[in-house]
């Protein structure tokens, strides 16, 4: 049987892409595929901040007809979070970090350099870009100095026919 579904090969591809391009200009100390909600605690978070955390959300499957191939759409959640000092600009440092993420991937809608088995990307593209995303408020409850930004990414596939 063949392989249809790539979300873990396609959101490492992703991340990887974040960290190489980007580990530099956004100071990060990780990125990862996963989620800010598995921290418990402010210390348990300050420890690898600043991050970017690459959470799959949604996967749509739809199979055509008539040559058998399925077209799977991913949706990957790009969240940026670091400490903030009352002296900063945070707006303008979350803008700046959401726009170079999507900048990075405006420029890579092919996912160039990844490889998949049975599937090739049609195309890849920043859906929805968040200043003040959802993602703050559990932020809040840890009651440290952080702060969020989040870009949604959209990965389209078409396996190859059987």
């Amino acid at each position: 049987m063949s392989q249809i579904l790539y979300t873990k090969e396609i959101g490492n591809h992703i991340r990887s892409l974040i960290w190489t391009n980007l580990q530099a200009s956004l100071s990060l100390s990780t990125s990862q595929l996963g989620d800010i909600t598995f921290y418990e605690s402010a210390e348990e978070l300050d420890n690898i901040i600043p991050a970017v955390f690459l959470k799959p959300e949604t996967t749509v499957v739809a199979i055509r007809t008539q040559d058998l191939r399925y077209t799977v759409t991913y949706r990957f959640r790009a969240v940026l979070v670091k400490t903030f000092d009352v002296a900063d600009n945070v707006i303008e440092d979350k803008i700046d970090a959401v726009n170079a993420i999507a900048e990075l991937m405006f420029n890579n809608t092919g996912l160039s350099g990844l490889s998949l088995a049975n599937a090739q990307v049609e195309r890849s593209t920043v859906v929805n870009m968040e200043y003040n995303p959802a993602e703050e408020g559990f932020l809040v409850l840890l009651r440290g100095n952080f702060v969020a930004a989040a870009a949604t990414i959209e990965v389209v596939t078409h396996t190859n026919a059987p």
